[in-house]
């Protein structure tokens, strides 16, 4: 019940005992933050619950990229406020950033946190009570690794997320994340060699470097993501380094060469595309074009011929053409990308591009999404099948309910195999087939790569 008073609800907030749930809408660097805000609440007593489980405090943690993510965050909350009416409920992040006044319009939201105020979220928790309007704090880009400080890493999966660059300074026409997440830091390089070796320590097999914008890592002028990795790559027992997605105009023949004889980072890369026609990739206003991105592919399968590469792809682009996206499905063709991820254009208030007026008509998105989904599915298929009969270390996660467990070889394939005791361990396994979208493989003797 909601009043001038606490409620009985609100008290739980300070015990020991309180459980809160954290849901995760959106891209790995909102659930580097969701780890951060999970470690910091287990911190201080707090139980950590899974989502769909019964919980004092739910924090949502959204995304805005499309009208789909604003979508599923209404959703989330409702069915919160459905499975506990009573519960406190916090939503933060880039949705909240963008649209505070939309989510506070919500019943049952005690409280609304911008993407650097989410880090203070016990600030308020220590005041705050079920009242008849939430408390709404939206902040101007401090800088997110100040803010940060002091709060643990940890996480609970086999595979740590850590954040070694927030926001963005580019100007993509269509992009929104600017303004939700600020303009371009990093975190300082001594921050991140200290997290690494907590990680190492606390036994993760996998780190992955996230950010919104990897390439534009940049401690100094003098030091960026390449002087990053070589310095990771001298601490003791580092476990393995996954990179998340990095920009075509940031990678370099330099870099991809250190990766492809680098014994920890995985050789694998997310080279966002968007497009395939150059008239599309100078409106979007992205930073390369066709030529650039075929120049970086050229390095990947020089160095590293069986790297898994994955791409973003954006139908609908306001202008778009069937020639337009018929040299999209062409080039995607010529690549030897392994897996795509298909966006439509959703405009967002406040780009460019929701100003251009020349809209695709939604069922001519849905027909050219449906096409580069099942050119995805089959350039993940061909992927798969060159696997067979290769031998490749695998870091195993989860326990399926058919006893087999999953993992994930460096170049980013699933693997299942049967076994006992294969939780967050590192086997070489020879891969013997192809099942739907994963490999099916079997240990090579007992040994272990634990790192």
């Amino acid at each position: 019940m909601k009043g001038g008073g606490k409620t009985a609800a609100s008290h739980l907030l300070y015990r020991m005992s309180a459980r809160v749930a954290i849901y995760t809408l959106g891209c790995k660097v909102n659930a580097a933050d969701s780890d951060v805000l999970a470690a910091a609440f287990q911190q201080k007593g707090y139980t950590i619950a899974q989502f769909n489980e019964p919980s004092d405090i739910y924090i949502i943690n959204t995304c805005t990229v499309t009208h789909e993510a604003d979508a599923q965050c209404r959703q989330v909350i409702r069915q919160v406020r459905s499975r506990n009416p009573d519960a406190f409920v916090a939503v933060v992040g880039c949705y909240a950033q963008a649209n505070p006044d939309v989510i506070k319009s919500i019943p049952g939201i005690d409280l609304i946190l911008g993407n650097s105020e989410k880090f203070s979220i016990f600030k308020y928790l220590d005041s705050c009570r079920k009242n008849a309007e939430p408390i709404v704090k939206i902040d101007s880009f401090r800088d997110v690794f100040s803010v940060e400080q002091g709060l643990p890493s940890s996480t609970y999966r086999t595979r740590a997320f850590l954040k070694v660059q927030d926001g963005c300074t580019y100007k993509c026409s269509y992009c929104i994340v600017p303004m939700v997440r600020g303009p371009s830091s990093s975190r300082s390089k001594d921050d991140i060699l200290d997290k690494i070796i907590f990680l190492r320590d606390e036994g993760y097999k996998e780190i992955v470097l996230t950010a919104v914008n990897l390439g534009e890592y940049r401690f100094t002028d003098d030091y960026r993501l390449f002087d990053l990795l070589k310095n990771i790559s001298k601490i003791h027992g580092v476990p393995r380094i996954r990179l998340t997605s990095i920009e075509p105009n940031c990678v370099t023949e330099e870099l991809v060469r250190y990766i492809s004889e680098s014994v920890i980072i995985c050789h694998h890369f997310h080279i966002p595309l968007q497009s395939g026609s150059d008239d599309v990739l100078k409106r979007m206003r992205r930073r390369y074009l066709t030529k650039r991105y075929t120049q970086v592919m050229e390095w990947i399968t020089k160095y590293i011929p069986n790297a898994g590469i994955g791409a973003d792809v954006m139908v609908g682009f306001p202008g778009e053409t069937e020639e337009h996206f018929l040299q999209t499905e062409t080039f995607i063709k010529e690549m030897p990308l392994t897996y795509l991820h298909v966006f439509r254009y959703s405009p967002r208030a406040g780009t460019d591009a929701s100003t251009l007026g020349e809209n695709v008509p939604p069922h001519i998105m849905h027909e050219r999404s449906k096409r580069l989904i099942e050119l995805g599915k089959l350039k993940k298929e061909t992927f798969l099948y060159r696997q067979i009969g290769l031998t490749h270390e695998v870091l195993f996660e989860t326990k399926r309910k058919d006893s087999a467990f999953g993992g994930w070889t460096r170049n980013y394939a699933r693997v299942n195999c049967t076994g006992d005791g294969l939780h967050n361990s590192f086997k070489m396994i020879k891969i013997t087939d192809v099942k739907e979208n994963y490999l099916i493989g079997e240990m090579i003797g007992k040994n272990s790569f634990d790192r």
